[in-house]
């Protein structure tokens, strides 16, 4: 029998926290290769597809909310975010966010 240790732990991260954590996240991963996918579901044993620097992540948290990521010449909003859940590595790095707005849409932010 070996022991089985999950390469990636997921948390779905209290609103309340957001505003602290997409600041904290946009100081890390600034200028970083992020690949920004909407309506996908999370693949991790592949490499992030379709990369661009990360410019910028705004978090507006007035009235339901409003998420707007930026990246290359590219620009994701997300209207009336309702969950975020946060990917790490064993090491505890972001690997991906994962965003589900009121709707269900997803927005998932993965980096290499």
């Amino acid at each position: 029998m070996s022991d089985h240790i999950p390469k990636y732990q997921s948390e779905n991260l209290p609103k309340y926290h957001w505003s602290s954590f997409f600041a904290d996240l946009l100081d890390a991963q600034k200028n970083q290769p992020v690949s920004v996918l909407e309506g996908a579901d999370l693949i991790l044993h592949e490499p992030p597809a379709d990369t661009a620097p990360l410019l910028d992540i705004e978090y507006r948290s007035k009235r339901k909310g409003k998420l707007t990521i930026k990246s290359g010449g590219e620009t994701t909003t997300i209207s009336a975010p309702n969950l975020v859940w946060v990917i790490h590595d064993v090491d505890g790095g972001v690997v991906a966010v994962e965003i589900i707005d009121e709707k269900n849409h997803k927005v998932i932010l993965r980096f290499d």
